[in-house]
């Protein structure tokens, strides 16, 4: 993934972070979000927040058991 795509998809991440944040609080203000795991056809995305930093990683979804 090329430095333009990766800002982007950061930025993609950080927003839907936002919302599930305050969704969680409406639904339980003492809930946090630890991590989402979001997969595709072609990718699997992990992302971990924490105070200071954000740890978003991108990787090829095959899956071994489907084979």
């Amino acid at each position: 993934m090329g430095h333009d795509d990766s800002v982007q998809f950061a930025g993609l991440f950080q927003a839907i972070r936002g919302r599930l944040e305050r969704g969680m609080k409406i639904i339980d203000p003492t809930d946090e979000l630890l991590m989402l795991r979001v997969r595709t056809k072609t990718n699997e995305v992990l992302l971990t927040p924490d105070s200071k930093i954000t740890v978003i990683v991108v990787q090829n979804a095959q899956d071994d058991f489907q084979k």
